[in-house]
């Protein structure tokens, strides 16, 4: 089933923030999605020194320092990348919106999660602490895993509008209530798409 496939988008993302040359990545980034960052965002600085992506489909809210990428990689709308804690820092936390189109299937968004747990429980290596809550029409889930030997953290929130599940997540190295976890927090708590806060 194509949900299969986004929800283990933070997986796919986890791989590939962890690589070494990521310089040269970041380069890359910024050639791809600078002009489609002139095209469809404008960049406001708010009160509170957060920048504000207005995109003809959502806003999102993020810390300075964090890098937006919207070259669609891995069926992504955007990926926001936190700054590195140092020259050897490995990973870069980051938050990302997949949306995956379930108008044909007779499924509410409680099926879907159910379904999500249930590709959680059978594909992820060494799954623990998996917590799911759902907030008014909003799913939270919380889960740790081990991918290639390293320990990782997620949260993602999940809400259908009109047959469309949003899905964002955080991922993390560091389960530690770090600024960076706070502010993945923060980014997913103040997103907006097509008139509606997540």
């Amino acid at each position: 089933m194509k949900f299969k496939f986004l929800l283990l988008i933070g997986v796919v993302f986890l791989l590939s923030s962890c690589s070494g040359d990521s310089e040269v990545k970041e380069e890359v980034i910024e050639e791809v999605s600078a002009p489609v960052q002139e095209e469809t965002e404008q960049l406001t600085i708010g009160e509170d020194g957060w920048v504000e992506y207005d995109h003809k489909e959502y806003t999102v809210f993020a810390p300075q320092d964090w890098e937006m990428d919207v070259a669609g990689r891995s069926n992504t709308t955007f990926i926001l990348f936190s700054p590195r804690d140092s020259k050897n820092d490995l990973f870069r936390e980051n938050v990302n919106l997949v949306k995956d189109n379930i108008s044909a299937m007779d499924m509410t968004l409680f099926d879907y999660v159910k379904n999500s747990q249930n590709i959680l429980e059978e594909h992820m290596t060494n799954l623990r602490d998996l917590n799911i809550e759902q907030k008014g029409e909003r799913y939270w889930l919380t889960f740790a895993t081990t991918q290639e030997g390293m320990d990782m953290y997620y949260m993602q929130m999940m809400e259908l509008n009109d047959g469309v599940v949003y899905i964002l997540n955080y991922s993390s190295n560091d389960d530690s209530p770090s600024t960076h976890a706070q502010n993945g927090k923060k980014i997913i708590e103040r997103f907006q798409f097509n008139g509606f806060n997540l």
